[in-house]
């Protein structure tokens, strides 16, 4: 795979992101819990994170290390670096994000494993009061209710993904390739 056809790939997943999120906001009646709204929150954090993914492939071929395509993941990518003596700040910043218990790419990746491999994401819907309507979504790890309506959160965590794919990418371009 070349660095193109990676960068391509990361592309894609945030468009397909996108098409799932606005299908989810647009068409999706909030929680209902319906075949319709589950597979499509399930499907937007699939490509959110593949946009995560999808960036680590483009590490593994920008930083030179060789790994097969199936075998890149943050521990091949930080040992293959370490093995060489480098260091990929894009790397560590993608992997404090997701090791930090109360970060957006945390929560994104709990929700993804757990609706991908063990069951639908936990919802808490509001009937009545000030939150009335709103659907929020529970880490099924920690158990913690996230304090915003998931419109607003897969919005953010959209956000937040195409902010720091820009930035990253920003910052490789700025140093001199391996």
């Amino acid at each position: 795979m070349e660095l193109l056809s990676a960068q391509n790939r990361t592309d894609a997943k945030i468009r397909y992101a996108r098409i799932h999120l606005n299908e989810l906001l647009v068409y999706a009646q909030k929680g209902s819990g319906d075949d319709f709204e589950r597979s499509h929150q399930e499907s937007f954090l699939n490509h959110l994170f593949g946009v995560r993914e999808a960036f680590l492939q483009e590490l593994n071929i920008y930083y030179g290390c060789g790994l097969e395509i199936n075998k890149v993941n943050i521990a091949n990518l930080r040992k293959k670096l370490k093995d060489k003596g480098l260091e990929s700040s894009e790397l560590e910043e993608i992997f404090r994000l997701e090791n930090e218990e109360e970060n957006w790419l945390y929560n994104a990746n709990e929700m993804r494993d757990h609706s991908t491999h063990r069951n639908s994401i936990p919802q808490l819907q509001f009937i009545g009061g000030q939150k009335n309507g709103q659907v929020h979504l529970k880490n099924p790890k920690s158990g913690r209710i996230l304090e915003e309506d998931y419109g607003s959160l897969f919005k953010r965590w959209y956000n937040e993904m195409e902010c720091l794919v820009i930035r990253l990418c920003n910052n490789l371009l700025a140093k001199k390739p391996i």
